[in-house]
């Protein structure tokens, strides 16, 4: 096959992978601001930005889960 084909084929593995990591973060943004409500975004403004926050939460979501409650 000629080199351009491959080239395309690249890049539309590279922006598929893209658009997929793009939606499983909206996605799990949203499973987050669902479960915490507003305590989402006091994390989020207390940390040092938006992935810092959410690390938190999800942090504080594995310890439930750790607990025997």
């Amino acid at each position: 096959m000629a080199t351009w084909f491959w080239i395309v084929i690249v890049i539309v593995v590279v922006v598929i992978a893209l658009v997929a990591a793009m939606t499983a973060r909206r996605r799990r943004t949203a499973m987050l601001r669902q479960r915490f409500g507003s305590e989402y975004d006091r994390t989020v403004e207390a940390h040092d930005g938006q992935r810092a926050g959410e690390a938190e939460l999800r942090g504080r979501e594995r310890e439930r889960a750790r607990l025997d409650i």
